[in-house]
């Protein structure tokens, strides 16, 4: 029983391994759009809402909001649709219309087409009873992800512990 186990422990290690790997170069990658972006945004647009995706009955499920925003969109390469925004908001919400979850970030570059972004400055996210805040992050709506350079701390309110640390 044990050598399964142990089978199974480095099978989920090397998944993840090869997982983590792959996000590191998606937040190398939007890093690097963030500073392209930051330079070329001459023009930006005030109080601006981009929904990036709606449920089945056409309700948004995922927006941003900014203070300032330009959108990036290049048609000869479908890779490239990219929101830079300062003094951003961004929220899922369920079916309900309820918030499930919100970003703040001073400045970030959002991916529409992954669902994806870096955020310079300082990153605050809320879900549930759980706050990060974060420099330099990179998150991942698709994958439920954040990966901070810089900073960070995590308060959860959820999180119960008997009898004390």
């Amino acid at each position: 029983m044990n050598v399964l186990l142990a089978a199974l422990l480095a099978f989920v290690s090397a998944e993840w391994s090869g997982r983590r790997e792959m996000l590191t170069r998606e937040a190398e990658r939007l890093q690097i759009a963030y500073t392209n972006c930051a330079a070329q945004a001459t023009e930006p647009a005030e109080g601006v809402v981009v929904p990036v995706e709606v449920n089945q009955d056409g309700s948004v499920k995922l927006s941003i909001e900014a203070k300032k925003a330009q959108l990036f969109l290049d048609r000869n390469d479908k890779n490239k649709n990219l929101v830079w925004a300062e003094g951003v908001v961004i929220r899922k919400t369920g079916p309900d219309g309820a918030e499930m979850s919100r970003i703040e970030a001073d400045s970030c570059v959002f991916d529409r087409n992954t669902k994806s972004g870096w955020a310079d400055g300082t990153l605050t996210m809320t879900h549930g009873g759980t706050v990060f805040t974060g420099h330099g992050v990179y998150f991942s709506s698709m994958e439920d992800y954040v990966m901070s350079f810089s900073g960070s701390s995590i308060y959860s309110k959820d999180l119960k512990f008997g009898g004390g640390l």
